[in-house]
């Protein structure tokens, strides 16, 4: 049974989130281009075209169509399209951080449950992705209910709607999004004692994914985005693909590298692993972890800037390493100071991959995007000036031809 949470506590994860904002305000001005697609995407759904890129192209170009609907939602009340998709995905970090806590204290880590939401938050990747104005956050929260609503095993006809609706979402949320709902329902019937209340919720999620699969292929003509055959789009063997793998590999690797906090994972979990492994909930936790670094493998990793495809993995990555930590602590019967002494390392690890990590990149990509929003007007009148021209000429070549 999780308990309520404390007064005393929820001041805890205000203070938390008040010092995150801090941070990732510094990045807010950050933005990456293919942001502009969707919005590119909404305004011609607002505007009676459908959903299309250009008009009559009937093109599935982004990677969230639940997130698509959620911008159309933004740009129907007419708010400002930019501003509203980061400050969307900066608040989502708010029920994130509630959620990652609670499941904490569910899983029985106690006081080292406020450390799994520093780890969680408090790394560049995280921060940076939390103000991208992309689905990213949008997603995690999603994970997060999905996998709290999943071990709280209630079997309410009302919570199996919930459950399901959780699921769908993650599904249609990102390209991952499929098999990691497929794990969720394999979870669901691990930890639910009423089989009929986790098939009935695998059921109606499955409805809901068919539906949403025939609408996709009746209105742009395939099961799967159009980014999937742009970013990914190969076969399962060959040159190509083995050099695929291999980027993702080193994509993997190199989120540790840089966010050296978590490296003691993957030296504490062979040893506590025979312990943990019995546990339904970690099991749970590193499956949602192995997808997610599947899912980077197989897509070759990504081009963009602060590890974007390990963000999903990144909750989990906190649960996993206090898990370990617990563990470790327990066996080798560590009292409050040398607790103490060992959190404090940790946060040491934190700070440094914060402050040393190289954001060169982060202010040029920000610096030459405010630049192009800002001369974007004159570049439409010259271009619209020039379309115009072009226009004329061919009209009027047409007609001494």
């Amino acid at each position: 049974m999780v308990r309520q949470i404390k007064r005393s506590e929820i001041l805890y994860l205000i203070i938390l989130f008040s010092g995150f904002l801090l941070i990732a305000l510094q990045f807010f001005g950050w933005i990456v281009d293919d942001l502009y697609i969707y919005f590119r995407y909404v305004n011609n759904f607002v505007n009676g075209m459908g959903i299309v890129y250009n008009p009559g192209e009937y093109v599935e170009g982004f990677s969230s169509f639940s997130w698509f609907m959620i911008l159309s939602v933004f740009r129907f009340l007419g708010l400002p399209l930019e501003l509203s998709a980061k400050l969307a995905g900066l608040l989502f970090v708010l029920p994130d951080l509630y959620l990652i806590y609670k499941i904490s204290l569910g899983l029985g880590l106690g006081r080292l449950s406020i450390f799994v939401c520093i780890l969680m938050m408090f790394n560049l990747p995280f921060i940076i992705w939390s103000v991208s104005g992309f689905e990213i956050m949008f997603y995690v929260f999603l994970l997060l209910a999905g996998f709290y609503k999943i071990i709280k095993s209630e079997t309410s006809t009302q919570n199996s709607v919930t459950v399901s609706i959780l699921i769908f979402f993650i599904a249609v949320s990102r390209p991952e999004g499929f098999l990691m709902a497929a794990s969720y329902l394999v979870f669901l019937y691990i930890f639910c004692k009423d089989k009929k209340f986790a098939i009935k919720t695998a059921v109606l999620s499955g409805i809901m994914f068919s539906l949403f699969l025939i609408f996709r292929i009746i209105y742009f003509g395939d099961i799967l985005p159009n980014t999937y055959y742009a970013k990914i789009g190969h076969d399962i063997v060959g040159n190509y693909e083995l050099k695929s793998y291999r980027n993702g590999v080193f994509y993997i690797i190199d989120f540790f590298r840089h966010n050296i906090q978590f490296i003691p994972l993957l030296i504490l979990i062979p040893f506590f692993i025979k312990n943990l492994i019995f546990r339904k909930s970690f099991k749970f936790i590193i499956a949602v972890i192995c997808i997610q670094f599947f899912f980077t493998v197989f897509s070759g990793g990504d081009w963009m800037v602060q590890y974007r495809f390990i963000i999903p993995a990144v909750p989990f990555l906190s649960l996993a390493l206090v898990f370990c930590l617990n563990e470790f602590i327990i066996l080798k019967n560590i009292k409050a100071p040398g607790t103490y002494v060992l959190l404090s390392s940790f946060l040491l690890m934190i700070a440094y991959s914060i402050v040393a990590e190289d954001k060169f990149i982060i202010q040029k990509e920000t610096v030459m995007w405010n630049n192009l929003k800002q001369y974007s007007d004159d570049i439409k009148k010259k271009y619209s000036a020039r379309q115009s021209g072009c226009k004329r000429f061919l009209r009027d070549y047409s007609v001494l031809s």
